[in-house]
């Protein structure tokens, strides 16, 4: 008796669950997944290259964000994986997009110290001086980290490196 009240709920709980389940079959793995869009973001943010041109492939949306606004460039550039960024670069990833922290890829990519991602989403059209909620610039961040050679390279493309931020919070140049 018992036994059989047991595997009917868990029968049920499995059906309950795996209504939004989908498998996705690619040459060389499958993916068990109910969330494209995550999917792709935890990809990005893990560096897995085939995941994320998998999940691409079905027409996943590139410029997907999370609750935060986060998107997957954004998640890719902050924890430095280079092939990733080009991948969604190339797919059409929004470079200058902002999250409600208005931290973008390549101010992440600045705090973080990622040197040739910081090259690669300039190259891309990323703006060098784009700002925060708080006003400030990537190069800010950059200095603010010690990350000589990202400075460097900002100021390379023309960063403006007497820009500074006002007591309001509001920016001002100096």
């Amino acid at each position: 008796g018992r036994s059989f009240f047991l595997s009917l709920f868990i029968g049920f709980s499995f059906s309950l669950f795996a209504q939004n389940v989908k498998i996705l079959t690619t040459s060389d793995t499958s993916y068990i997944y109910s969330d494209p869009e995550f999917e792709l973001l935890s990809a990005a943010s893990k560096g897995d290259t085939a995941k994320i041109l998998a999940f691409l492939e079905i027409g996943t949306d590139v410029n997907a964000t999370n609750w935060d606004g986060v998107s997957s460039l954004m998640y890719a550039a902050q924890n430095g994986h280079l092939r990733c960024v080009e991948i969604l670069i190339d797919k059409g990833a929004d470079i200058t997009a902002k999250p409600y922290s208005e931290l973008d890829a390549l101010t992440v990519a600045c705090i973080a110290g990622h040197a040739l991602v910081v090259d690669t989403l300039i190259l891309n059209g990323a703006y060098v001086d784009s700002r925060n909620t708080d006003g400030l610039t990537p190069l800010m961040w950059a200095s603010a980290y010690d990350h000589k050679l990202v400075a460097d390279i900002l100021i390379f493309y023309n960063s403006k490196i007497n820009t500074a931020v006002a007591r309001s919070g509001s920016p001002a140049s100096a």
